[in-house]
């Protein structure tokens, strides 16, 4: 899809109607009047929040907006029909997060950068290919913990005050460890680090606030129970496959003896 978070559009309500000019003529009816009827209110401009619409590519192409003017007014006092309103379907707002394929560059300020280059607050002023949807972003925490398993070529797990946490790294993310520059694979268990952890959502709602960053960015991906054992990380694995080699360690040993004694 086409992504793009910054837009300028031109909005103009609908004008009110034509008022009537006319005068009541009626046998029988002295000194009628006037009796013209008032134009019709303009039509809104309403924006509609809508879920699944994350970007603002539309606006690129149609950018000005104008409701349905008002219908005139008539004799016998008959106001105009309203003007229809316009309603412009818009994202609702929620923070998302995006997978950008290798290489992809970004235009900001005119100028173009790539995604290591890319600052926060920086406002796109063209559209950028994703290479999927956005995931909702629940939540943004920064946090500090402990190495205690990397998962090349893209998993750290971080022993953190609430427990461990299985995180993915963007491409291109470098961590700071006692004053060096360190990409993910040079990162060791017991390895201290700063990050700031993005959890995002297939469902969810938006972030109320956002932290300033602060360390490496890591992305944590919220599941269902249906889709994660208790433990969400992978240690569990681990103990199955290592209480599955000690096992046939004894067996191998158990059927040697009985060789040997044999000899």
């Amino acid at each position: 899809m086409h992504f793009l978070d910054q837009a300028k559009i031109y909005l103009r309500s609908g004008a009110g109607g034509q008022g009537a000019v006319s005068f009541r003529r009626e046998k029988y009816v002295e000194y009628g009047g006037p009796d013209g009827g008032d134009g019709g209110k303009g039509g809104d401009i309403i924006f509609e929040a809508v879920p699944g619409l994350n970007t603002l590519i539309d606006f690129r192409y149609a950018q000005h907006f104008k409701a349905q003017r008002g219908f005139g007014g008539a004799g016998k006092n008959r106001t105009g029909a309203g003007g229809d309103d316009l309603v412009i379907k818009a994202s609702d707002g929620k923070l998302l997060n995006f997978t950008v394929p290798k290489g992809t560059t970004f235009t900001t300020g005119g100028k173009q950068v790539s995604l290591s280059e890319l600052k926060p607050g920086a406002k796109l002023t063209a559209p950028v290919s994703t290479g999927s949807d956005g995931q909702i972003v629940t939540s943004i925490s920064v946090a500090k913990g402990k190495v205690f398993v990397v998962t090349p070529p893209d998993g750290v797990t971080l022993s953190l005050a609430e427990g461990t946490k299985e995180l993915v790294i963007p491409a291109g993310t470098t961590f700071m460890v006692d004053g060096k520059k360190l990409t993910a694979s040079e990162l060791k268990p017991g390895m201290m680090v700063e990050a700031t952890i993005v959890t995002t959502a297939a469902d969810g709602t938006s972030a109320a606030s956002a932290p300033a960053l602060s360390g490496a960015l890591l992305i944590a991906h919220e599941a269902g129970s249906e889709d994660l054992p208790a433990a969400g990380t992978r240690l569990p694995l681990f103990a199955a496959l290592g209480a599955a080699c000690l096992a046939l360690g004894f067996a191998l040993l158990a059927f040697r003896k009985p060789v040997s004694q044999l000899q």
